[in-house]
């Protein structure tokens, strides 16, 4: 139970991360970038968006592995699920409009990486399940027997390729890949290797 808590607590953290960098206008993540967009076109909320974008990436780990796909991979849908609600919350509790000051924009992005390297910190280390993401990502590797960090990388260009894409063509607008996107490409990793790093035994022995 206290596993699932501080999982759900970090979700929690993500997606205010996530809203955080959303009301930076300086650019989303890859994962985030292309549920975004699609919003934006299909004119329903982030949340939602990026709800139905989870489910094609359980569906599509299904088709992928078929006898290999395990029960247990199914609870990244109710989990997706949340971190769409999430989402939509954090949303609307960041009730502030987007700072004309780059400098605060930029406060923002930098706010929106440690929200979510600290919600990351809570959603590695009980490690209930993998994201969406990471199991679509996953799914692939043992198919076909490709290197995780590959397939992701290649993944990333994909999703935000296609987000950019999307922003030109319908939205007139490339907000959604801009310099927050690379600073938190960069930050994120090495931020979430520090907090493991130190604070990983004091999480476990919390589950204890």
């Amino acid at each position: 139970m206290k596993k699932l808590v501080v999982y759900i607590f970090g979700l929690f953290l993500l997606a205010l991360g996530v809203s955080f960098s959303s009301k930076s206008n300086l650019g989303l993540s890859a994962v985030s970038a292309l549920p975004y967009a699609l919003g934006n076109v299909w004119g329903i909320s982030f949340g939602n968006a990026t709800i139905l974008t989870h489910l094609v990436y359980v569906g599509s780990q299904v088709f992928i592995l078929r006898k290999q796909f395990k029960k247990r991979y199914l609870l990244q849908i109710p989990f997706g699920i949340l971190f769409g609600v999430f989402i939509d919350l954090t949303g609307m509790l960041l009730i502030f409009s987007t700072p004309d000051v780059y400098l605060f924009r930029v406060i923002l992005q930098l706010a929106s990486i440690m929200f979510i390297s600290f919600g990351l910190l809570f959603i590695i280390v009980p490690h209930i399940v993998d994201s969406t993401a990471e199991g679509f990502i996953r799914a692939i590797t043992i198919r076909y027997n490709k290197d995780f960090g590959r397939v992701k990388l290649i993944h990333d260009i994909i999703t935000s390729t296609s987000a950019l894409l999307i922003g030109l063509v319908f939205l007139n607008d490339i907000v959604i890949i801009r310099e927050g996107t690379i600073i938190s490409a960069l930050l994120v990793g090495p931020i979430i290797g520090v907090l493991i790093k130190t604070y990983k035994e004091s999480i476990n022995r919390f589950f204890v």
